[in-house]
């Protein structure tokens, strides 16, 4: 959030996105309490552009279809990014082909240590709490991420 809100960047979550994590018990209690206070809006996409990306990426979740139809639809995209934060590489294919600016998890602390954002330290930090939280990193990527950053 403090890297969000020093940047100027809105942060969104896809209702399907909160719903199916919640299902699954795996949207934490403090990104249940950003969206609580304010801090990360729930937004939904036009249920005529998810079913159409249902139909023509079936082989993704829901989630991700559902990102990628929020940002497909999204008004304000060629003034003011929408960037979607997954790790799924099919997803990010598919996204590109539709002119969607996609970006790893990871790689969103390298380009917040890099923009002075957030240090070295603190991105450390970060990715090890999603580490510990189960976030699948493989340790070769992890090691160029730690070599990567000022």
């Amino acid at each position: 959030m403090q890297v969000a809100r020093n940047s100027g960047w809105s942060i969104h979550l896809g209702n399907k996105v909160k719903t199916e994590a919640t299902v699954k018990n795996s949207l934490s209690d403090s990104i249940l309490q950003y969206v609580t206070n304010g801090d990360i809006t729930l937004v939904a996409c036009l249920e005529r552009t998810y079913q159409n990306f249902k139909i023509k990426y079936s082989n993704l979740g829901d989630g991700e279809i559902e990102s990628m139809a929020i940002a497909f639809d999204c008004p304000t995209k060629l003034v003011k990014p929408y960037i979607i934060l997954s790790d799924d590489g099919t997803a990010r294919n598919k996204a590109m082909v539709l002119g969607i600016s996609f970006l790893g998890i990871v790689s969103f602390f390298i380009l917040a240590n890099k923009q002075g954002i957030l240090m070295k330290d603190q991105a450390i930090k970060y990715v090890e709490v999603l580490r510990q939280n189960n976030f699948s990193l493989k340790e070769n990527v992890y090691n160029k991420f730690l070599l990567t950053l000022n």
